[in-house]
């Protein structure tokens, strides 16, 4: 199972992060109780702020991949209780509804701010969905075999460098980012949009 650990060693690794390499190699680094990373070497404060950029990075991929790319997909029985299904009342967070069934069946549904609307009664919903805030041991939701450690690590140094400042390389990641997203994503026949920088 890759973690987000896993994808920040990449990312340092192609951004010749070599600090960051270092304390994850070591393992010098700890969340404390917000979930930051934290190293006990008061010395090396700068190099977990930069792990933890590298984190919140990986998470920003890691949605727009979900959301726009390679959809994560789950499935669950719900209850409809008064016509609505409420959209907390689901495990993950909704994007999007692939199917709606009742008994094998695809009911009619519809889907407002309040939930999904179907009439009372016990249902298989099949959704995509957003996946949680990883923290920086977490394993993701995608399978290696489905979404490589690479792809995503090219898309977190891509964010890391546009955070940075670092145009040319933000240029250059986000095309080999956007270039691997393709082949992975020919599948799901969604056309990658390639970034724009001023």
């Amino acid at each position: 199972m890759t973690t987000i650990k896993d994808i920040i060693y990449n990312a340092a690794i192609y951004g010749q992060l070599d600090d960051v390499i270092d304390i994850i190699e070591i393992d010098g680094l700890s969340q404390n109780e917000s979930g930051d990373l934290v190293s006990s070497d008061p010395s090396r404060k700068d190099t977990a702020d930069t792990a933890n950029r590298l984190c919140r990075c990986a998470n920003l991929v890691l949605g727009e991949i979900a959301s726009e790319y390679i959809p994560l997909v789950k499935t669950e029985l719900a209850n409809s209780l008064g016509g609505v299904i409420a959209y907390e009342s689901l495990s993950k967070n909704l994007i999007d509804i692939v199917s709606v069934k009742q008994n094998g069946q695809s009911v009619r549904y519809k889907m407002t701010q309040d939930g999904i609307v179907a009439p009372s009664g016990r249902y298989r919903i099949e959704y995509n969905f957003l996946p949680q805030k990883y923290l920086y041991k977490d394993s993701i939701d995608y399978k290696g075999a489905v979404l490589s450690t690479r792809v995503i690590a090219y898309g977190v140094i891509t964010e890391y460098c546009i955070i940075s400042g670092l145009t040319d390389d933000a240029v250059m990641w986000d095309k080999r980012y956007r270039d691997a997203l393709a082949v992975v994503g020919a599948r799901s026949e969604k056309k990658v949009k390639q970034r724009h920088f001023a």
